[in-house]
């Protein structure tokens, strides 16, 4: 580890406190509060006077007061941290500027400790703990000389994580160029570690005598060389779409990561359902770069051919969608599926195809949340123990470009957070994890806004996350987020709510049914065995990966598939009980 002191480049921060003309008497005045610049304590105040006779007293909220007698800018220094109150009284009417415009304040984000943001009816100034940041390359050392250099493979899409005291601090992604920067307090030592799908399944290992999971105090920068024994690979792809709208474009999201020490050319399938319309639209980026991919479209397949993955890297991308309005009604069900190729050598076929399930609707609020299990809507009754997928969706509404957006996520208490894992973004993004407040920092993702680009106008965060253990029967999971672009209120998604079934009730006591299932063998070569508990009668489908059905019936109690005349690959098996109950296995056949 190496413990050279570095610079903070942290951007010059603008609360922004605009007030609008106010007029009361004979008085109007507008002020504007800037500040703290890069994690200091002072702030500058703009005066602007309707007349040059005009004189203020500024009361800072610290117990010291100012008299000016002109409008011009201002200085103040903050002697210690904290939330301050700050208002200015126009002279001679005695007028008092309070900025009523502004309920919500974007504050110094930079701090890992205090949080990120403060909204209230009044104006405020946020002076932070000192913050600063632990910087680093993580790569596979290809010529073995323990530096970071040209010849060397960057851990594009990696995460570097940050702990204090052993919980889960901040976090952020390894960019195409190896580099990493995590903003935290600079009070505090961390332990820092780089956590990869590569390390977990390629085997790959800390090279040069250093370790994954080193001690770092704000202003270290480290090196994390790995060394790669591993020849094979591993593509998986992961698909979202949790609701689609009739007429309005959405979004169908996807990511392609390439666990592997060397470049592959992937060629990627999206096969949706004839009761969706891709409207030609395609946005897709590597983990910090936008990149135009050529694409064909083949009946309902859209195909992305020769796809360049560097190692370890990662491919998100979006293509537009409709539900037709002819062939679809409200609450129809429709699933897509994705698959990624090669799989001759891959040493894990079971995450080159994903299935997203998602339902029709006809109007949607473009900010929202969803919540899903194993890739099935889960807004409603869902089994105990079983790990909660999340997707936040945004979009810029407004009529200019979006510098930054923020959103917060106070997670549920019966939520294991410090099992969250950030699976896919649309945008590079950070994370500052402060117990169960949750922010994700979009910094500088310049979002378009809708009118200009409707494709380049959203993004989306997904990211799961384990319950608690054993939760009882009935207990509610509920969740929502908060969406701040640039300096405005907050957008609030809709609320999520998922319930924990009782095992030993019927269901219809529940507003459910009672019904387990159990699919084996898997992998399979001859048969598919299906176990449905007390009765239960469901329509079984077995899907291949264009998405067509190769084997449907409606059975109860036990159900046999014959596959041996099947292709080996991967299979979608969808189960859908009576009263519309629905699960989805993956699953292979020899």
């Amino acid at each position: 580890m190496s413990n050279n002191n570095i610079t903070l480049g942290i951007s010059f921060f603008i609360i922004a406190l605009l007030v609008p003309k106010w007029t009361a008497g004979q008085c109007s005045a507008d002020a504007i509060i800037q500040g703290p610049d890069s994690c200091s304590q002072t702030v500058f105040l703009d005066l602007n006077g309707s007349s040059p006779g005009f004189s203020f007293t500024v009361n800072w909220g610290d117990g010291v007061i100012d008299s000016m007698s002109t409008s011009g800018l201002y200085s103040h220094t903050y002697q210690s941290t904290g939330i301050y109150f700050p208002f200015v009284v126009v002279h001679p009417c005695g007028d008092t500027i309070y900025p009523l415009s502004v309920n919500c304040v974007v504050i110094q984000d930079t701090n890992v400790v205090s949080g990120t943001m403060v909204c209230d009816t009044s104006t405020h100034v946020y002076i932070p703990d000192s913050c600063g940041s632990i910087q680093g390359f993580a790569y596979i050392d290809v010529n073995g000389n323990c530096s970071f250099d040209s010849t060397d493979i960057p851990l594009s899409g990696s995460q570097a994580i940050a702990l204090s005291d052993g919980n889960y601090t901040t976090h952020a992604f390894v960019s195409q160029s190896g580099f990493f920067e995590l903003f935290v307090s600079a009070t505090d030592t961390y332990s820092v570690f780089i956590d990869s799908n590569a390390i977990t399944n390629m085997g790959i290992v800390p090279s040069c005598g250093y370790s994954n999971g080193v001690q770092a105090i704000a202003g270290d920068t480290l090196l994390f060389p790995f060394t790669c024994n591993n020849a094979s690979f591993d593509l998986s792809i992961d698909v979202y779409a949790f609701l689609f709208a009739q007429v309005v474009p959405r979004c169908l999201y996807f990511t392609i990561e390439n666990s592997a020490c060397s470049p592959i050319a992937a060629d990627i399938t999206l096969s949706l359902p004839p009761e969706l319309n891709f409207t030609g639209t395609v946005y897709t980026y590597y983990t910090d770069s936008a990149v135009s991919i050529p694409f064909t479209v083949s009946g309902n397949d859209i195909v992305f051919s020769n796809v360049n993955m560097d190692p370890f890297s990662q491919l998100h991308g979006c293509i537009m969608v409709t539900a037709d309005s002819l062939s679809t009604s409200l609450g129809d069900t429709l699933c897509i599926t994705g698959t990624v190729e090669p799989t001759a050598g891959d040493v894990d076929t079971t995450n080159n195809m994903d299935v997203a399930c998602g339902v029709v609707v006809t109007s949607y609020d473009p900010n929202d949340k969803q919540v899903a299990i194993e890739g099935v809507n889960a807004n409603g009754f869902v089994d105990a123990n079983k790990t909660m997928e999340y997707l936040i969706r945004f979009q810029n509404m407004g009529n200019y470009y979006a510098r930054r957006v923020i959103v917060i996520d106070t997670l549920s208490p019966h939520l294991n957070w410090q099992s969250l894992n950030l699976v896919s973004s649309s945008h590079p993004v950070r994370i500052i994890h402060n117990d169960s407040i949750v922010h994700f920092i979009f910094d500088n993702i310049w979002l378009a806004p809708k009118d200009s680009d409707e494709a380049a106008s959203q993004g989306f965060i997904f990211f799961t996350i384990d319950q608690n253990p054993d939760l009882a029967p009935g207990t509610e999971i509920t969740n929502f987020a908060d969406i701040y672009f640039d300096y405005n209120p907050p957008v609030r998604t809709n609320e999520v709510i998922s319930i924990i079934k009782d095992p030993d009730t019927p269901l219809g006591v529940q507003a459910s049914e009672r019904w387990t299932i159990k699919v084996f063998p898997n992998p399979a070569s001859k048969n598919i065995h299906i176990l449905l508990s007390n009765s239960t009668e469901a329509n079984i489908f077995l899907y291949n990966t264009s998405g067509q059905v190769v084997f449907n019936t409606k059975g109860s109690d036990n159900v046999t598939i014959g596959v041996s005349n099947l292709p080996a690959g991967m299979y979608l098996l969808m189960i859908t009980t009576n009263d519309g109950h629905q699960e989805t296995y993956k699953v292979k056949i020899n």
